[in-house]
């Protein structure tokens, strides 16, 4: 039934034509015919050769020159004035004719165009034609590659670069079934990432830096690495170091959703100022006539607001004892290894914390607790240490240096009686050494020399 009225269509179009064609010459002859498949009409000129040009409007506010036949699809239903103009340029002849089509349709038309992101790479679009007051769509089928992949009237999918074939097909409420395909070539953009930057400290706080990525585009993926695994993953970061220096600054960038990547390292200079530039160290002044006392004094390239003293005593088990005021004299007990420590604050805010270590000997020349004679002494390869214990127990070693540095610790045990303990020292390098041996809440001390 339907063939039938195709038929009839043309049949009618063509006795239309006869009735309205503007007669010209048999060179020059601007008749024509058409066939209507649903929306889609093919215009045929009665004639076409070298020299023939025909110039058309389609009666919908498109406009079309061709050298024979072509098709037209037309969005909608209707009545449309067709005006045609032939031209003979051999024969210096022009002609014309006009012709009313009654196009109507099924309202089956698959055909879709498709839509590219203009952002998102290899992302694409594809969307039904659009319904009507004469018929609705009761069924979309889309096919990428021959897979069916969605029942949507729209539908969006990443494609990968090559060639694909995408297809619709349509059912609408009249019972048409209709199916168009049309290929997409898709092509990888050129990879021009630039991961290069630029950087600036920030007025007034010369340790915060702005960084800025010379590529911001907004399908651009940004990946910054600082020191101490510090990150960042946007175009324009602002980082705060705390001390000056030079400092590698890793930029990776990457176009979305594409394999397109660069990256670099620059180092950086982050300047210092004069709250970062303060020295200290301390010294320790003998006061004369007084074998037990030192004057502890703290020196510094800038003037100090504030000063915090700490001292330690080799083998204390209390930890660091605070001194009050500036330069403090201080009075030891015994002869041992002292640590003093210093906290400053210059007039710049700048702060430096500074130890130092330090051998007292006192006017008796001996520690507290009870000494033990070590032998030989000087020593060379081992020192030896008579310990006499009234019960057994496990006796802890611990030798240091003369920084107070522990430098070699062993456990041994010790019977009832007399006990030689050998200690191996070769292997410590020459200078001045101090022993302390504990056991069961009891501490003695002996020292010898490493030749």
């Amino acid at each position: 039934m339907q063939e039938m009225m195709r038929m009839r269509k043309v049949l009618l179009s063509s006795f239309f034509l006869f009735l309205i064609s503007i007669a010209g010459s048999a060179q020059c002859d601007p008749a024509f015919s058409v066939s209507i498949d649903d929306y889609v009409v093919t215009f045929t000129p009665a004639t076409s050769g070298p020299g023939i040009s025909h110039q058309w409007r389609l009666g919908d506010g498109n406009y079309f020159h061709s050298s024979g036949s072509f098709q037209h699809l037309y969005a909608q239903s209707g009545n449309y004035l067709i005006a045609h103009v032939v031209i003979d340029s051999a024969n210096q002849c022009r002609d014309s004719s006009f012709l009313v089509i009654n196009v109507t349709s099924a309202g089956c038309n698959p055909e879709f165009v498709p839509l590219k992101d203009s952002v998102l790479y290899n992302t694409y679009h594809f969307s039904a034609p659009p319904q009507n007051q004469e018929v609705s769509w009761t069924l979309y089928t889309w096919y990428i590659d021959g897979v069916e992949v969605s029942s949507s009237a729209a539908y969006t999918t990443i494609l990968t670069d090559g060639h694909h074939s995408v297809c619709l097909q349509l059912s609408n409420n009249l019972g048409c079934q209709s199916f168009y395909c049309t290929t997409v070539n898709v092509s990888p953009p050129p990879c021009d990432v630039s991961a290069d930057f630029t950087y600036q400290v920030i007025p007034g706080n010369p340790k915060m830096v702005h960084f800025q990525a010379v590529d911001s585009d907004p399908d651009i993926l940004h990946q910054w690495y600082f020191t101490n695994l510090n990150t960042a993953d946007i175009p324009n970061p602002v980082f705060q170091y705390y001390q000056p220096g030079n400092y590698g600054v890793y930029h990776v960038v990457s176009r979305y959703g594409t394999n397109c990547r660069d990256s670099i390292v620059k180092f950086i200079e982050v300047p210092a100022t004069a709250v970062d530039s303060c020295t200290a160290d301390i010294s320790v002044i003998a006061v004369p006539g007084h074998l037990e006392q030192r004057q502890l004094v703290v020196n510094s390239n800038q003037a100090i607001v504030n000063q915090q003293w700490f001292i330690y005593r080799l083998g204390d088990t209390v930890g660091f004892n605070t001194l009050p005021g500036s330069d403090p004299v201080i009075t030891v007990a015994d002869s041992a290894i002292y640590k003093f420590c210093v906290a400053i604050t210059t007039i710049t805010g700048c702060t430096k914390f500074y130890c130092d270590s330090t051998i007292i000997i006192t006017a008796s020349g001996r520690s507290s607790g009870q000494e033990i004679i070590s032998y030989p002494n000087p020593a060379i390869n081992s020192v030896k240490l008579p310990l006499e214990m009234q019960q057994a127990a496990m006796v802890t070693i611990k030798i240091y240096n003369g920084n107070g540095t522990l430098v070699q610790m062993s456990r041994k045990a010790a019977v009832t009686g007399i006990n030689i303990i050998e200690l191996p020292v070769q292997q410590l390098e020459r200078g001045q050494y101090f022993i302390e041996i504990s056991f069961n809440r009891n501490l003695r001390r002996s020292r010898f020399h490493k030749l």
